[in-house]
């Protein structure tokens, strides 16, 4: 399940997967929830569902829990779904490694673009202030862009 297939990096994703699929003979189901958590707790619960083996999920829902069809593997880490399992990256880790590489090629001040309201944002972020810190150019004003749509349209 995906929030749509409009932005290139779910596309992609659904692509990597149906292939992954297919070279093990496998057949996959996308269903498009629009980032609606009703939607997705919908598509979980509804009879769509019990056509699946299992389902990997992008989601939007905090009401996912309890909503299962079977095995599901969450793309990316939600506090929400701790019982669920995950494919996911250390975010603090990743961030400090983006903003050390920025530093090490001379950039001064590094923007912290995104959401800070949810788990991953948060880690991200601390990323960032991590390696400001460590490099010793801890912003006296940060800058920073929160921002909750990442589509091209909200970009102009």
């Amino acid at each position: 399940m995906l929030p749509n297939l409009s932005e290139p990096y779910f596309a992609k994703l659904a692509e990597a997967v149906i292939q992954a699929a297919h070279d093990k003979h496998l057949n996959v189901l996308v269903e498009i929830s629009g980032g609606d958590p009703e939607v997705e707790v919908g598509i979980m619960r509804g009879a769509r569902a019990t056509l699946a083996d299992g389902v990997l999920l992008i989601s939007a829902a905090s009401a996912m829990t309890g909503a299962s069809c079977g095995a599901v593997v969450m793309m990316g880490e939600h506090a929400a779904f701790r019982e669920l399992q995950y494919v996911g990256i250390d975010n603090v880790a990743a961030a400090r490694t983006v903003v050390n590489h920025l530093l090490e090629r001379g950039y001064g001040r590094i923007a912290a673009l995104g959401a800070q309201d949810t788990d991953v944002g948060r880690q991200r972020y601390r990323g960032y202030q991590l390696a400001l810190a460590d490099s010793g150019k801890e912003e006296t004003r940060p800058l920073e862009l929160v921002d909750h749509d990442w589509s091209p349209q909200a970009a102009v």
